[in-house]
């Protein structure tokens, strides 16, 4: 039964805030990218604050005093000349590797880590139980172990905050998988398509062989460099739209946020034109899409449903972004084309990046 594979516990995010909040020493953040930048976001937002960024000495190669995010960055093989004692919170997804680097470091009093900080909870045990039915459903559709085994992890790091599960079944080839044959007459749709990062990777997995490529970036300043991209790799057979995907041909409210994370948000302070891809695409042609779409992954797969139905592309969605996407996305395909294989994968340390693969039968 599904209910027994679910842990039943207490999401650890909450008992680290109330320790950081209890502690009498110094917090220092070991790492300074885009994932250290999501906790600082995440600590600010519930009264924390970090006294101290930290990265490896060999990061840093210039002479003058970095900075990063208004505080001054110190080696951490040397942060314990500024602090005797003090509390670590790590600011990089792979928190396994940063725990082992950080053992030799003294005066460290406790180390933390927050996994995933968009929110404090995302779902808990009593949800699974609320939806139980549907979750045994998407359980059901699941092709392989591995798949089985991704769900069960996925819901179990979600309830717990911890996502040690999921850190073991990692795979680092995100959407281009073994689940996914690339032939040479692909028409590719890439909604998400941030910088051009994926259709770079699709162009080399398929050494330029493909028929067309559509790409949706609804962020200006990634669409700058998304067009950036396509001009200096001279890439071919591209249809570039600074548009998002939606279910309609709209204008929406939107966060954009210059990076990945950028989202169509009722609380957003701009505006984004969004378009259906039945609308854009020849329907009868498309044979891979996918979306990274910061939860709108739904609203534009039904503004695809007759792309879906005709041309029954590979799918490779996210579903991480939303408690029900999960459950929610994989029945809505399913609806569409019965036939579809379903797989899930998971792509990062943390309980980001796991993507549903919908694979017509004919090709698996």
């Amino acid at each position: 039964m599904l209910l027994e594979k679910i842990v039943k516990t207490t999401n650890k995010k909450e008992m680290i805030l109330e320790k950081l909040r209890e502690a009498k020493v110094p917090l220092v953040m070991y790492g300074a990218g885009s994932y250290a930048l999501d906790v600082m976001k995440f600590l600010d937002r519930n009264g924390i604050t970090v006294d101290a960024i930290s990265v490896d000495a060999k990061y840093l190669t210039t002479t003058n005093t970095p900075r990063w995010n208004g505080l001054r960055i110190t080696p951490i093989e040397s942060i314990n000349r500024e602090y005797n004692n003090f509390n670590i919170i790590i600011g990089f997804s792979d928190y396994r590797i940063a725990r082992s680097q950080l053992k030799s470091i003294l005066g460290v009093n406790e180390i933390f880590f927050i996994d995933a900080p968009d929110s404090l909870e995302f779902f808990d045990y009593q949800y699974i139980v609320d939806h139980l039915e549907d979750f045994e459903f998407t359980y059901n559709l699941l092709q392989d172990q591995l798949s089985k085994d991704t769900f069960i992890a996925y819901i179990n790091a979600k309830i717990s905050g911890q996502p040690d599960g999921l850190y073991d079944l990692v795979d680092r080839e995100q959407y281009f998988t073994d689940l996914v044959p690339l032939a040479s007459n692909e028409v590719f749709v890439d909604c998400g398509a941030y910088i051009g990062d994926t259709i770079l990777e699709f162009v080399k997995r398929t050494k330029g062989g493909y028929r067309k490529i559509y790409a949706f970036e609804p962020d200006a300043k990634n669409y700058l460099e998304l067009e950036q991209t396509v001009t200096k790799d001279e890439i071919k057979h591209v249809q570039l739209y600074n548009k998002g995907c939606w279910h309609s041909k709209t204008t929406l409210r939107f966060s954009p946020n210059a990076n990945m994370t950028s989202l169509i948000s009722d609380k957003g302070d701009f505006t984004v034109d969004v378009e259906t891809i039945d609308n854009v695409v020849d329907s009868k042609r498309v044979t891979f899409i996918k979306m990274d779409i910061e939860g709108s992954e739904l609203s534009a797969l039904r503004g695809a449903e007759t792309t879906i139905s005709k041309s029954k592309p590979k799918l490779a969605i996210c579903v991480y972004h939303k408690p029900e996407d999960l459950i929610s996305i994989p029945q809505y395909i399913n609806s569409i084309v019965p036939e579809y294989k379903f797989f899930l994968r998971h792509h990062q340390f943390i309980s980001w990046e796991t993507v549903l693969y919908a694979i017509p039968p004919y090709e698996k």
